[in-house]
């Protein structure tokens, strides 16, 4: 069983309003690098959080809490 604390979850710097002003922003022409670099850096990581969640989900175990953040990404390389 899942709770609350393993299913993934966007970084609290990129809440939902966030992403959608940074869209609009985009969108105008308005949008500044740091802006887009966050932004590309939170969906990356959720990426890899839901990709992690939905693998665990479709082998039915319980899914990774991972603790990364978006600065820290994981390395997605198999084993060498």
């Amino acid at each position: 069983m899942t709770g609350p604390s393993a299913r993934p979850n966007p970084t609290p710097s990129h809440d939902p309003e966030r992403l959608e002003r940074t869209m609009r922003d985009i969108a105008a022409g308005r949008a500044t690098a740091r802006q887009c670099a966050e932004t590309a850096s939170a969906l990356r990581h959720l990426s890899h959080e839901l990709s992690d969640y939905a693998a665990a989900l479709a082998f039915g175990g319980r899914p990774p809490t991972t603790g990364t953040t978006p600065e820290q990404p994981r390395n997605h390389k198999g084993p060498e």
